[in-house]
């Protein structure tokens, strides 16, 4: 009696409701999204030779996917690109590194005490997702592979310092993976390739008037790489060697950080309704208030981050999506920059 009682009152929440079967139509569909930030300068000027004004704020962030999706019977099979970059440094860092990529002469010795870290790859490949739903509540899990070409991985501490263009050094630690060597500047025999292996989750859920849905990407996964050229060194441009260590190349497995967005809607009425959406990354949490206005097949969304004081519009129909995210009227200048672009056509 007490579990027929449960599982009455489950079925009434929609807690627990029978599975339903996903419309058996074909879609074909295209989507980017875009989100980056920038602490100490603007995402433009970081590939103009750091030519911008110089804020005072910390690391840096990069998640960009283009996916180009089939889907049948409640299966999607997608083609992925992803570029996901965490850089965790301090503004002293990025001072130095400005003054000398703008060739600023200095009076006095700038001396920095540093510890960079680098979470950053990239590649293509392949995802299969499922969905699974029930009168409120959808559920779907994605295996995704990628072959990955690009990899920047580990940490440099350290002194550095800088005066003029001609007198910079430091004395560092290196403990770092790469395709492509930054700081020593080392030549490669060639290129390696790693595979990244994770699952995503796509869920969602509504009660009444309230909805939530939640996006996470690299929830379980792993980065392998074969021949990952790999310095564990100290360099020291002060000492009467410049690098003292090792160079080699290593079979290593690292765990790609995860990314999370939860949508939180409560639905007015039939035209207007309110959200409140959380990103969470390692490198920069921010949360989002937005309005939405349904207006037959379109719906029109504004919305604002206080953290960052950048403001978001966007518009949807069943058959694009467009939203555009940024803390200036002028993006060259913007440290907060997102944009969502999508396509669909049902068969």
């Amino acid at each position: 009696m007490i579990l027929k009682r449960l599982s009455t009152l489950l079925l009434a929440t929609g807690l627990l409701s029978p599975i339903q079967p996903v419309f058996a139509d074909t879609s074909v569909a295209w989507s980017t999204d875009v989100q980056g930030y920038s602490g100490p300068i603007a995402i433009m000027a970081l590939d103009n030779d750091w030519n911008g004004r110089l804020k005072n704020d910390d690391d840096g962030f990069l998640w960009q996917q283009e996916k180009l999706s089939v889907q049948h019977e409640g299966f999607t099979l997608s083609y992925l690109k992803r570029h996901h970059a965490e850089y965790d440094f301090p503004n002293d860092v990025a001072r130095g590194f400005y003054y000398q990529s703008n060739g600023i002469e200095l009076n006095e010795r700038y001396d920095i005490r540093s510890h960079i870290r680098a979470r950053h790859y990239q590649g293509e490949g392949l995802s299969l997702a499922h969905q699974w739903q029930g009168v409120s509540w959808t559920f779907e899990p994605a295996f995704t592979w990628l072959k990955l070409h690009r990899l920047v991985w580990g940490s440099l501490s350290g002194d550095l310092y800088y005066q003029t263009p001609g007198n910079w050094g430091g004395d560092v630690q290196l403990d770092y993976a790469y395709t492509r060597d930054y700081v020593v500047r080392r030549p490669l025999d060639g290129h390696t390739y790693g595979n990244l292996w994770a699952m995503d989750l796509n869920a969602s859920y509504r009660w009444q008037n309230l909805s939530w849905h939640y996006q996470g990407y690299n929830l379980m996964a792993q980065i392998h790489w074969s021949d990952a050229p790999y310095t564990q060194a100290r360099f020291c441009t002060r000492c009467t060697f410049l690098l003292m260590g090792r160079e080699y190349y290593d079979t290593r497995k690292f765990r790609a950080p995860a990314v999370h967005q939860l949508d939180q809607q409560y639905r007015l009425n039939n035209h207007w309704a309110v959200e409140f959406t959380h990103r969470i990354n390692r490198i920069r949490s921010t949360h989002e208030l937005k309005l939405h206005y349904l207006n037959g097949q379109f719906e029109w969304t504004v919305g604002y981050e206080p953290q960052l004081q950048a403001w978001l519009v966007g518009i949807d129909h069943d058959v694009f999506t467009l939203i555009l995210q940024s803390d200036a009227l002028n993006t060259t200048s913007s440290r907060r920059l997102a944009g969502q672009l999508g396509l669909k056509v049902r068969f």
